[in-house]
């Protein structure tokens, strides 16, 4: 019965683990390049992968744990409603893919993740929230009854190591610097091209049709809205356009290496779409513009306040001076 119960610990713990590196890593690295990091060849897509973490970097830096939370809350209970034997076989297959990737990809994105976290304490570190720590133990239950014990060993004996390098709170983690989250951004993309094609196409073959099933884009439209207000709120003009257009200048690089690889496996010649690129990078440039208009003019109704707040201060200072000359 003790024997029973230590394993049962190990396992609480394990997939919590688990569960809780994958909603970190979506919480840190959050961006498009993991939408397409299993096809992708390198590319000037890792650039546009670099341009969407810095630009991401300010509006990471501004979350708050307040609205944060509750919207984490939100996106966990969409998943959490699938039926729990569905699920565990949805977690189970992405353990699969996790657990493809090459021991040597391993070793490089252990370094990048080594590097970015090692000067990093979380007493004196910019921390940003996490989701609850209740949702991963809602995760780790429905993983311990549904999952094979030993695949979450197996995921733990893999990953576990990776996980307990960030530095981070019950509620909060550790935010690298620019550069190393971008270097970061990079080497886990490198590992999405890393998984291994049949698991991939497993995984994907199941959880595609189960989250259309569950999930109705009712549920999934607020949602949608409640991210960009979430995520720009408290972002300057400038922050917006430059995510925005970050943003915009990976999708469409991604489509067009989608396209590409599609062409390429049907021995077909690859579409191009250079007036896409060329319409992002007008509306871009045009967004630049905008904001540095924006914010030259809050610069300029600064000035001018602060012209009449010396103004009316030399004024009343004039008019201090003439009824002590009477």
């Amino acid at each position: 019965m003790l024997l029973k119960a230590i394993q049962q610990q190990k396992l609480a713990a394990l997939s919590s683990n688990f569960v809780a590196g994958a909603l970190l890593s979506a919480a840190l690295l959050a961006g498009p390049q993991l939408t397409i990091a299993a096809t992708t060849p390198l590319s000037a897509l890792d650039g546009a992968i670099v341009e969407v973490s810095e630009a991401s970097y300010p509006i990471i830096k501004a979350l708050n744990a307040k609205t944060f939370e509750p919207f984490s809350e939100k996106v966990a209970n969409l998943i959490l409603d699938i039926n729990p034997d569905e699920l565990g076989n949805a977690i189970s297959l992405g353990i699969d893919v996790l657990n493809s990737v090459p021991a040597e990809k391993l070793t490089a994105f252990d370094k990048e993740l080594t590097d970015a976290f090692a000067d990093l304490k979380v007493d004196s570190c910019t921390l940003v929230p996490l989701p609850p720590a209740a949702l991963a133990t809602r995760f780790q239950s429905i993983a311990i009854l549904n999952v094979d014990k030993f695949k979450l060993l197996s995921v733990d004996t893999k990953w576990g190591t990776e996980l307990n390098k960030l530095a981070k709170t019950e509620s909060a983690i550790c935010l690298p610097s620019v550069d190393a989250l971008g270097k970061l951004a990079l080497a886990q993309a490198e590992v999405g091209r890393a998984f291994g094609a049949e698991e991939s196409a497993r995984f994907v073959a199941y959880a595609t049709p189960l989250l259309k099933s569950t999930i109705s884009i009712g549920k999934v439209l607020p949602l949608v809205n409640d991210a960009k207000d979430l995520a720009l709120t408290n972002a300057t003009p400038k922050e917006r356009a430059a995510f925005e257009a970050a943003g915009k200048k990976f999708e469409i690089l991604s489509r067009q290496e989608a396209a590409r690889q599609r062409a390429l496996k049907n021995g077909t010649t690859p579409p191009m779409i250079m007036e896409e690129i060329m319409a992002a990078l007008q509306k871009a440039a045009s967004d630049k513009r905008a904001a540095k208009k924006e914010e030259f003019k809050t610069a300029e109704v600064a000035r001018i306040a602060e012209l009449k707040v010396k103004s009316a201060s030399l004024m009343a200072a004039k008019e201090v001076h003439e009824i002590r000359s009477q």
